[in-house]
């Protein structure tokens, strides 16, 4: 048997992902098929409006200190810095590829190749 404790709350999409902040009352969920995430306040048991993201975004981090939310997007193979107390980003940036990205063509992997290419550096926006 299942069964459903607290408040349901619906979301258009599907949430990859989940971080909790006990300091602001928050729970994130990254919406992959929205482009966004989903600010939910845990004391006002409410969804409040969603952040949004680059493209696909499916995994987040959340330091110990929590000024900001770390995003990673799939499909802009970036990483977005989101400012929790202004609930915007504040910066994308660039990955030298996809999250999947790994070298699986070869079977002795060489020293800065991946898959043949040389790795692009980090770059910000």
């Amino acid at each position: 048997r299942a069964a459903t404790f607290g408040t349901v709350s619906m979301v258009d999409g599907a949430a990859s992902d989940l971080v909790l902040d006990e300091t602001r009352g928050r729970l994130y969920l990254v919406n992959n098929p929205q482009n966004r995430v989903e600010v939910y306040d845990t004391t006002r048991q409410q969804l409040l409006s969603p952040i949004p993201t680059s493209s696909q975004p499916l995994t987040a981090a959340m330091p110990v200190g929590g000024q900001y939310l770390y995003v990673a997007s799939y499909g802009a193979s970036t990483l977005d810095v989101i400012d929790l107390d202004r609930g915007v980003v504040v910066n994308h940036i660039s990955l030298p590829g996809g999250p999947e990205r790994r070298c699986c063509r070869r079977r002795r992997p060489r020293a800065h190749r991946d898959c043949g290419d040389r790795p692009a550096p980090l770059t910000t926006s």
